[in-house]
């Protein structure tokens, strides 16, 4: 088969990808996805690490995020990092191709600032739904 006609089978099962990223074990940069064209804020409480409430709670430097307290939420996506996936489950907001996060630490009187200045790329995606 021609990749003329590949591409048109393709095209017709819904199935075209631009670029080749999906299937590989990659990092991905810390801004992109849709563009956003107005800034959108999610008005999410703000937890602080230093909270009086729990700032003297510690965890147990073994025991993984997704173990603790099952019982109250259940890890719905632990794997690659998408674009698609981090456009439709925003956690604090975006403003064009920049996602927008707060620092739960020192930073916090910061507010919400692009993730891309942390100076990392995301190399996985973890997501849980309350039970």
């Amino acid at each position: 088969m021609s990749s003329r006609a590949r591409w048109i089978q393709h095209a017709h099962q819904g199935v075209i990808r631009l670029g080749k990223r999906e299937s590989k074990a990659e990092e991905i940069k810390a801004s992109g996805g849709g563009y956003f064209f107005r800034r959108v804020e999610i008005p999410v409480p703000q937890f602080r690490q230093d909270d009086e409430r729990w700032h003297s709670d510690l965890l147990d430097p073994t025991r993984k995020a997704a173990e603790f307290e099952p019982e109250r939420a259940w890890k719905s996506y632990e794997d690659l990092p998408t674009y698609h996936l981090i456009d439709a489950n925003l956690i604090a907001g975006k403003d064009g191709f920049d996602y927008l996060t707060r620092n739960p630490g020192a930073g916090a009187t910061k507010g919400l600032y692009p993730l891309r200045e942390y100076g990392s790329k995301i190399e996985a995606l973890r997501f849980y739904k309350k039970l």
